[in-house]
């Protein structure tokens, strides 16, 4: 990890936007956006007081190192992943839960945008891998597959699956979804100047499509192995068992 991709890190860590840490700093957004995106470098005082106001050592923005043995009584510093919540400890390059990579963070990463679910090809799998991004139990995402239905289904209606995601993490959400289901993103920018969503959850879910999405990761396509897989394990494993 290079210095500026240490900054987005750390801030990432802190669950603040560009403009936040700008103002805890004393400089502008665009100045901080510079910095994460290796435009700019900031002064040693502007570093050091990142460093305070974000509770991070020295070391580690600056050399990548991490604190030693007597840092080791102080919590773990960790960051949340935008994508399924899950806490990971700072320095690690991608969420553990979700495989989310956590930098390079893109410059426009502080626009919002909301996911919507359009239709399932693969109703075995695909509550498995909406549960792990919406923190919907089953009977929330049965209950989504069937308002939305199928890609023929004509009756079929978008649902909104999560919002106020940054563009990475609605790209990353996105292609780990298309392995089983249809998915539009559309813009979700807060009302300017406050944290309030300008959008109403049924407004949201009649925007067209704001970014293409991405194509399905392969490790979510390869990911679990289907019901008929199962059905043939199953079968493999009694045919052995007689033998024994």
């Amino acid at each position: 990890m290079e210095l500026h991709e240490r900054i987005a890190f750390v801030r990432k860590a802190a669950g603040l936007t560009q403009e936040q840490l700008g103002e805890k700093l004393g400089v502008t957004r665009q100045a901080v956006s510079k910095w994460e995106s290796n435009q700019a470098t900031p002064d040693a005082l502007t570093i050091a007081r990142l460093c305070a106001e974000l509770g991070v050592s020295a070391d580690f923005v600056l050399l990548g190192k991490e604190p030693d043995g007597s840092a080791a009584s102080a919590p773990p510093i960790t960051v949340t992943c935008p994508c399924c919540g899950k806490n990971t400890a700072l320095g690690t390059p991608k969420c553990h839960e979700c495989s989310y990579d956590f930098y390079p963070t893109p410059p426009d990463d502080d626009q919002r945008f909301a996911l919507l679910l359009l239709g399932c090809s693969d109703t075995y799998n695909a509550p498995a891998m909406m549960m792990r991004f919406t923190h919907w139990d089953r009977e929330q995402c049965d209950k989504a597959l069937r308002l939305a239905g199928t890609y023929s289904d004509a009756s079929r209606q978008a649902v909104l699956l999560c919002r106020n995601l940054p563009r990475s993490a609605a790209l990353h959400i996105a292609a780990c979804l298309r392995a089983t289901c249809g998915i539009r993103i559309v813009a979700d920018d807060p009302i300017p100047g406050t944290d309030t969503p300008a959008l109403s959850d049924d407004d949201l879910e009649a925007l067209p499509e704001a970014i293409p999405c991405p194509e399905p990761l392969e490790e979510a396509q390869k990911s679990g192995i289907g019901f008929w897989g199962i059905v043939g394990a199953v079968v493999v494993g009694i045919i052995v068992a007689s033998f024994l």
